[in-house]
């Protein structure tokens, strides 16, 4: 199930678990909290949504370690969570871990949002340059892989893309390995 989050009530508990996981909405730094201490990056999403395989192992990581539902928000507005609820533009979601992909493949995302837990112990963050960070403890993030076989060749892509982009570009390329070193551990 997937249900829009429309009191401002709410907002402020979303906003409290956002911070409490996220420190902040650059894409290519760091993100996370110190609390989430393991990550991944998952390459390439599917616009601004993960891809369903990557779905499906998010969701089951995610009832591994109890959760039974988590948030999604737009976050690329940096008044995200001060927004009045608009029915027709709706920005913030509660989804159930047992949610099929087809149902969060129709939420409306079309900036970069972040996937997160109410219990506050891990999220991801879905980027306009389509990827995924992944972050949360080492449980969590083992079970991300366990039922995401494909993370590693995924790792391996993003970088492989970001070098070549760098060197058609003429870009310092350390920013990329200070990145990876972050966001894959």
């Amino acid at each position: 199930m997937r249900k829009p989050i429309t009191d401002s009530e709410s907002r402020a508990e979303l906003a409290r678990s956002f911070h409490s996981v996220f420190t902040s909405t650059d894409s290519f730094g760091e993100m996370y909290a110190d609390t989430i201490i393991a990550r991944m990056i998952l390459f390439p999403i599917d616009g601004f949504h993960l891809t369903e395989n990557q779905y499906k192992a998010l969701t089951k990581a995610a009832q591994s370690i109890g959760d039974h539902s988590f948030f999604v928000s737009e976050i690329e507005r940096k008044d995200s969570f001060e927004t009045v609820y608009d029915p027709d533009r709706v920005v913030h979601w509660e989804v159930t871990v047992t949610t099929p992909y087809a149902d969060y493949r129709d939420t409306l995302l079309i900036l970069e949002n972040a996937m997160y837990s109410k219990s506050n112990t891990w999220g991801a963050f879905l980027s306009s340059e389509d990827h995924a960070v992944i972050g949360g403890s080492q449980e969590f993030i083992q079970a991300c892989k366990t039922n995401y076989p494909d993370w590693q060749a995924e790792m391996d892509h993003f970088k492989s893309h970001w070098e070549t982009v760098c060197r058609s570009k003429q870009w310092d390329v350390e920013w990329l390995y200070k990145f990876l070193a972050y966001a894959n551990r």
